[in-house]
């Protein structure tokens, strides 16, 4: 038996069978970065969302001061008719 072609048969063989499985991991490495990369994405419009929302809270609290402020107004001006 020729040990050339003995390990050389041996060397397809073996690369047949990992082949599938290294590309199958290298797919799974692009997917799992596709989806850091939307994760990440979600996050910042989460966090920028959130932003907006304490900005709309805030313009909220100085909306009801204004409305006490003039329902106060507004109660002074009955007690002098």
């Amino acid at each position: 038996m020729d040990w050339f072609k003995f390990e050389s048969r041996i060397r397809k063989v073996i690369k047949e069978l990992v082949e599938p499985t290294v590309n199958r991991s290298k797919e799974v490495e692009q997917d799992t970065k596709k989806l850091k990369q939307h994760v990440e994405s979600l996050l910042k419009r989460e966090d920028q969302s959130e932003l907006n929302i304490q900005k709309l809270l805030k313009k909220n609290v100085g909306y009801d001061e204004i409305t006490i402020q003039f329902r106060s107004l507004d109660q002074q001006f009955k007690l002098f008719e």
